[in-house]
């Protein structure tokens, strides 16, 4: 995966919030993954763009972070929703 990469969110997907604890939840798998502050608000962000690209340029414009660091963390966030089957790279 790259940050120039198209993904798409799958529609089993949803963020379940409980016991303020924040889950996204694959309905048709069952596959779940946590998330942390960081991680709910790059969701947010993913839901609204296409591309991990997209989202840099939208974070690097809000919080005081250097271009590389934001970079891996996202293609981190990125690569693992896929290996889990919530997020799907489009070919």
């Amino acid at each position: 995966m790259q940050l120039s990469t198209k993904y798409t969110i799958p529609s089993s997907v949803m963020l379940q919030t409980i016991d303020e604890e924040s889950l996204l939840l694959n309905t048709q798998s069952e596959q779940f993954f946590s998330l942390n502050e960081m991680g709910c608000l790059m969701w947010d962000a993913m839901q609204k763009h296409s591309t991990l690209s997209a989202i840099k340029e939208e974070f690097l414009e809000l919080y005081d972070v250097s271009s590389d660091v934001l970079s891996k963390d996202l293609l981190l966030f990125g690569s693992t929703l896929k290996e889990k089957g919530l997020l799907f790279v489009d070919a």
